[in-house]
């Protein structure tokens, strides 16, 4: 199966079931230590801390800092992260996002390492995120809605007005 319709934000959004459902939307062209920003409005259904959801992910997930993905992580429940694979992201503390409730998200990452170049923002307000020194080198691959690329970590709930830019 696929995502299913639900209400949204501006109209109508996603539904995933944090089981098999997903969006493929095929190679981006940002490769590297890239610059680029993740945005999307999501309401999870749950935020249990041993549970990865991801949001949003491009490049190849099996190697270290070859990704850019913006998830719910396991770290603790309701910790939104920037992850680059590898165990190498920035997170916010633990109860950033509860289940059922809208939140405007995005990530934002610049040249440079982890820690010094990522900035994840809920409801337009910059949160505090923790993360590795290391710089990213994200692969070629493709790049998918509500699932990690390796078919793994199912986001459970509503996605709506995804955007990646370059910038």
């Amino acid at each position: 199966g696929g995502p299913t319709v639900a209400p949204g934000v501006v109209g109508q959004a996603l539904n995933f079931d944090n089981v098999n459902d997903y969006i493929t939307m095929g190679a981006t062209g940002l490769t590297g230590d890239l610059t680029a920003t993740w945005s999307a409005w999501i309401k999870t259904n749950s935020v249990i801390s041993n549970d990865l959801q991801a949001i949003t992910h491009i490049g190849d997930s099996g190697t270290a800092l070859n990704s850019f993905s913006l998830f719910l992580n396991n770290g603790g429940s309701g910790v939104l992260s920037l992850e680059y694979a590898g165990g190498n992201g920035c997170a916010t503390a633990a109860g950033t996002i509860t289940p059922g409730q809208w939140y405007h998200v995005a990530g934002t990452k610049t040249a440079g390492a982890i820690n010094t170049t990522s900035t994840i923002y809920v409801n337009g307000a910059t949160v505090t995120c923790t993360g590795s020194a290391s710089t990213p080198t994200v692969a070629t691959g493709g790049s998918q809605i509500g699932n990690w690329i390796n078919g793994t970590q199912w986001f459970d709930g509503s996605i709506d007005e995804v955007r990646l830019y370059n910038r």
